[in-house]
């Protein structure tokens, strides 16, 4: 079936146990499923950085993962980022 977003995300609280259970739908022709694995992948280490850190910025919060391996932020020079 024909997505109606192009991306789109929902959160299903379970009362028989604690957190949530995230569904995830996309438009097939703007996104492939790996990408919307990645960019899941991404809001959970967000979700998690906050669950630990009520009072984080999330600015502060590094969402790379292994896979990027190192990564310059656009805002930073190589020297800052040292």
């Amino acid at each position: 079936s024909e997505a109606k977003f192009d991306l789109h995300l929902t959160g299903i609280e379970r009362p028989a146990r604690a957190g949530l259970d995230f569904q995830v739908g996309y438009a097939t022709d703007i996104f492939d499923a790996e990408t919307v694995r990645r960019i899941a992948e991404r809001l959970l280490l967000v979700l998690d950085a906050i669950a630990a850190d009520p009072g984080v910025s999330v600015r502060a919060i590094d969402i790379r993962t292994e896979a990027d391996g190192s990564v310059t932020p656009v805002n930073e020079s190589p020297e800052e980022a040292r």
